[in-house]
């Protein structure tokens, strides 16, 4: 009997299931879209059970596109979007809405731990750069305007958590997310009442999770679960790690050197190193021990390009339609159809929430009358890939030697945008076969947790492959780099204005 591994990663704009064989070879992929709503300009919330309901709807999916024995299924490994907040009862039913990661309900919360001092002792206590969207400040901001939830809480999730749970009946999270989400103590690798009480919510000391390593096995399938998902009752569920150190793994970027970088709804830039670096929105504790994965970001990637053509791209959806082809094909023709340094427009992708400034906005710069919706196109591409630059500029400040980078999410599916990362990076840039490299990356530890492979390192050798290489081409980096120069001096100008000053 033949074995393969699941995958599930849930993010704020789809639920996925993804089914591999033991060689990495994606064999199915099912996709659920996951609506997040608005109630306020800067919040973000979506129907947690509905989140569930996808994941399983996928689960079965996938099962069925494969023609596999669900025995066959050796073990589930789960991801998910980082931070945000789930919360559940004591008996484990569902508070409130889930909130995303790029929700910025908390800016003022934010504001008042850096007046107060406890902005610094938190960054102390995690290593990281707090920020509206974590769990600790949403917490605090449900303390102060929901407190009915607030005392009903029973259980501290993160995304991924929130389906394991609803697969396997257990409350776990593990070690690297919740590193990364500045609720851990990062240098004792434990939960912390002091930093509890430093957020304001000291009550929520005795509702955070039990931890684990990402590869270990903390519960099996229930019957229940079964029924809905079409698994074997008792199939093993690994914890599972946030979804960009899933796609970190699920790229192969295990050892220092390589950049992963994800061009999803965060623009995620990280490298593993042996020490956390400071300054750095985020430090985790990464799935190889003693080694840290240390990343820069923030909601300012492709999350700007869904934006552009759900808002402007009606023209591109009707072509799509008549060519029977993707909206994004279409885009990418209209990006390809200008070299670079084709067009004068500037874009800055601050539709979300940027960390070049906390009231940042996303705008375009120098449109004139003669300019396109390609015009247009271009340079939301462009902002997006010099936003990461960005990024990658202040990882390489702290010292880390970058040689390539791998390269995952939307961008990574598109030629003409992945060598616009390797001329803007100036270095070469990877892409691996597989699509979804986030649930490559979780059933690979799912696979450590039952045995099939005996360490991450052999697991990426056997199971990580590369599609394309993109070289940087000279001539092109010449011309972006001068355009960067101008998209980071319109910050600097913009900065003013966001202060008032």
């Amino acid at each position: 009997m033949a074995s393969y591994l699941l995958g599930i990663d849930n993010g704020l704009t789809n639920s996925k299931a993804a089914l591999f064989d033991l060689e990495g070879r994606e064999i199915a992929v099912a996709s659920r879209r996951y609506e997040v709503v608005n109630l306020k300009p800067t919040w973000v919330e979506g129907d947690a059970e509905k989140l569930w309901q996808n994941t399983a709807k996928c689960i079965r999916e996938v099962i069925e596109k494969s023609g596999i024995s669900p025995a066959e299924i050796e073990a589930v490994g789960f991801t998910g979007h980082g931070n945000g907040l789930y919360i559940v009862d004591g008996e484990g039913s569902l508070l409130r809405p889930g909130i995303g990661s790029q929700d910025a309900r908390a800016v003022d919360i934010i504001e008042g731990y850096k007046k107060s001092g406890d902005y610094q002792k938190i960054s102390s206590i995690t290593m990281g750069q707090p920020y509206p969207g974590q769990p600790g400040p949403l917490l605090r901001w449900i303390k102060q305007n929901e407190p009915e939830f607030y005392r009903r809480i029973g259980g501290i999730l993160m995304c991924k958590d929130l389906i394991r749970f609803k697969l396997s009946g257990e409350l776990y999270s593990d070690l690297n997310d919740m590193s990364g989400n500045g609720l851990l103590d990062f240098k004792s690798k434990q939960y912390s009442l002091q930093l509890m009480e430093l957020y304001g919510i000291p009550e929520m000391y005795d509702k955070l999770p039990p931890l684990a390593m990402s590869h270990e096995i903390v519960g099996r399938v229930t019957k229940e679960a079964a029924k809905q998902t079409g698994l074997v009752e008792g199939t093993p569920c690994a914890a599972g790690m946030m979804d960009v150190a899933a796609c970190a793994v699920g790229s192969g970027v295990i050892e220092p050197g390589t950049a992963a970088v994800v061009v999803g709804t965060w623009s995620i830039n990280e490298v593993v190193t042996d020490q956390p670096a400071e300054n750095m929105i985020m430090n985790m504790h990464f799935v190889l021990p003693g080694k840290v994965l240390v990343l820069d970001g923030s909601a300012t990637s492709a999350i700007n390009l869904e934006w552009f053509v759900n808002q402007l791209g009606g023209n591109a959806v009707l072509e799509a339609e008549k060519k029977g082809i993707s909206k994004f094909d279409v885009i990418n023709e209209a990006v390809a159809s200008l070299p670079p340094g084709g067009t004068g427009v500037l874009y800055h992708p601050f539709i979300a929430s940027p960390n070049v400034h906390p009231r940042g906005r996303a705008g375009f710069f120098n449109i004139a009358q003669g300019h396109t919706f390609k015009d247009l196109a271009r340079a939301v591409y462009e902002g997006i890939t010099f936003v990461h630059k960005w990024h990658i500029d202040r990882l390489r400040s702290t010292g880390c030697n970058i040689k390539k980078a791998r390269l995952s999410g939307g961008g990574a599916r598109s030629d003409v945008w992945s060598q616009m990362f390797a001329d803007v990076l100036e270095v070469p840039v990877e892409v691996v076969s597989v699509s979804e490299i986030g649930a490559l990356g979780v059933a690979i530890a799912a696979g450590i947790g039952v045995g099939i492979y005996p360490d991450y390192t052999s697991a990426c050798s056997r199971a990580v492959k590369i599609r394309a290489v993109f070289e940087p081409n000279p001539e092109n980096t010449a011309t972006y780099l001068e355009r960067y120069d101008e998209w980071i001096s319109l910050i600097q100008l913009m900065k003013n204005y966001w202060d008032g000053v």
